[in-house]
């Protein structure tokens, strides 16, 4: 779907880690998610690949054109902390992602997601999108903002959605744009791979609330407009609920391959001890481990489970490692794919 073609399309606002590839190319018809555009508010690296910028900020500005009353938006929101859980575990298996934060924060990437809610740069992360802000930014949101933000979304004609209500989210924008979607949709871009939350997980929750108040208040609106516009939806509207196909292991393809091309050995660096020796040897043994997806994928191009059980059995015979003998499971690989990496590493 071209929206330049159908003016009934919106400006989409899409927050990291809150469901908005599965949205917008449910809504477009895609099989490729947008480039950032006037009409696609997202983030993308500066030319330098040295920040990731948000592409939202003249949206929010103090002195925003008035015709920006004028058009239709749809922002979809996560409840924050859970996006930001999201956003550790996506990111943080992503040499570029880590080497940006050692740039922007002086910093190595937090191993614990306890360190990265306790750090500058993961404060109010949706509120500094919304901004305009870059992707790890630790300067502090200036006092008032969040009201400015608020204030000026009361003022716009948005459609909102929640990630944990996408059905309900798509019937809502279906119903406001005019616009079809299919009954059965795919799931894109799930985590991978995420670690169990540990017993400081009260700590983490209280810990957050403390130091994102207004992320907190701009959920909270948000929250509270959809369910308001979901009250006024048709009832045969909301009889129509989506369906959604796919897993992590669908999104286990997007990970390793080109250019990118990364091994599912970087799934787990979280949980190696050394991860500067670790991308090091990842580094010396790159055409070797391109060489394992790509046979790999070979073997069975659709099937995520099937082609980690595959790079498995070929991984294990090039880089063995002690112990005793790996078993993989071919319905959950990644468990097998967890214990050798951390035997290897």
């Amino acid at each position: 779907m071209d929206p330049n073609v159908n003016s009934n399309f919106p400006v989409v606002i899409h927050v990291p880690k809150t469901g908005g590839t599965t949205l917008i190319m449910a809504l477009r018809g895609e099989k490729m998610p947008p480039r950032p555009s006037d009409t696609y508010r997202h983030v993308y690296w500066s030319r330098d690949k040295t920040r990731m910028h948000s592409n939202c900020g003249d949206l929010f500005a103090p002195q925003a054109p008035d015709e920006l009353l004028e058009r239709r938006f749809l922002l979809t929101l996560r409840q924050p902390l859970d996006r930001l859980e999201s956003e550790f575990h996506f990111l943080s298996n992503r040499l570029e992602y880590r080497d940006l934060w050692r740039r922007l924060n002086g910093s190595s990437f937090p191993s614990q997601f306890i360190d990265y809610v306790t750090s500058d740069g993961g404060i109010d992360p949706i509120t500094k999108f919304l901004l305009g802000r870059d992707l790890f930014d630790p300067t502090p949101v200036e006092q008032g903002a969040c009201d400015q933000l608020l204030l000026r979304l009361s003022e716009m004609n948005v459609t909102y959605g929640l990630t944990h209500e996408m059905s309900n989210t798509i019937l809502n924008a279906e119903y406001r744009f005019g616009i079809s979607c299919g009954q059965s949709l795919r799931h894109h871009r799930s985590s991978i791979y995420k670690p169990r939350r540990g017993a400081n997980w009260p700590t983490v929750e209280r810990l957050f609330n403390e130091r994102n108040r207004n992320d907190i208040n701009i959920y909270e609106f948000v929250s509270r407009s959809f369910h308001n516009q979901i009250s006024s939806l048709p009832h045969t509207t909301l009889e129509s609920e989506k369906t959604f196909k796919g897993d992590h292991y669908d999104a286990l393809f997007g990970f390793v391959a080109p250019p990118a091309s990364r091994s599912p050995f970087e799934l787990f660096v979280k949980e190696i001890s050394d991860p500067k020796s670790f991308y090091q040897w990842i580094e010396s043994n790159h055409d070797s481990l391109v060489h394992l997806n790509v046979m790999a994928r070979k073997h069975d191009s659709r099937d995520g489970r099937r082609f980690l059980a595959e790079w498995l059995a070929r991984a294990i015979k090039k880089f063995p490692c002690e112990g005793e003998p790996i078993q993989i499971d071919p319905q959950d690989p990644l468990v097998a794919a967890r214990i050798y990496t951390l035997r290897l590493f």
